[in-house]
């Protein structure tokens, strides 16, 4: 079994496929800046050139799929 985890590397992609990964949480509570979806995936990973680590989401709509983190 492989585990794979979302890449903030790879910008389209991997996060794209974010949004179909049953294995991650889903919220309501923000909506996308971009089209004003109201479901998003998150996921916390490591930030290029910072420590510790952020709040990623993925737009679930998927003809946007836009990012953003907290």
């Amino acid at each position: 079994m492989e585990i794979r985890k979302p890449s903030t590397e790879d910008g389209t992609g991997v996060l794209k496929d974010a949004i179909s990964d049953a294995s991650l949480p889903r919220t309501r509570s923000v909506k996308c800046a971009n089209c004003n979806h109201s479901e998003a995936v998150f996921f916390q990973a490591a930030a290029k050139g910072e420590e510790g680590l952020a709040l990623f989401f993925v737009c679930c709509n998927p003809n946007c799929g836009h990012r953003w983190r907290d």
